[in-house]
């Protein structure tokens, strides 16, 4: 994902062109295939996420907070914040 370029786990920067996408809120737990719910993890910190008592969220723009099993918080943001555009409200005349 153009978004990330590297893994967005805590403090790894392995490059996103050989990452997997990984759904933040688990696909099979009814998580969405959207922008906003996917980013790019290596294959072994994919695993860590996966098998591991490591959590994680997403916030708008794409940010990452991690949590360790230790309860320790970890932020990990893109390299190029992305929302696509809302409602495009025309503005007031002037």
């Amino acid at each position: 994902m153009i978004r990330d370029e590297t893994c967005r786990f805590a403090g790894c920067n392995r490059p996103a062109a050989r990452a997997e996408m990984d759904h933040t809120h688990d696909w099979q737990a009814d998580g969405t295939t959207r922008y906003d719910n996917l980013a790019s993890l290596c294959a072994p910190d994919h695993r860590l996420k996966t098998q591991t008592n490591w959590t994680v969220t997403q916030s708008p723009g794409g940010g990452l907070h991690w949590t360790a099993p230790s309860g320790l918080h970890y932020r990990s943001d893109p390299a190029i914040p992305f929302e696509p555009p809302g409602d495009v409200v025309d503005p007031p005349p002037f």
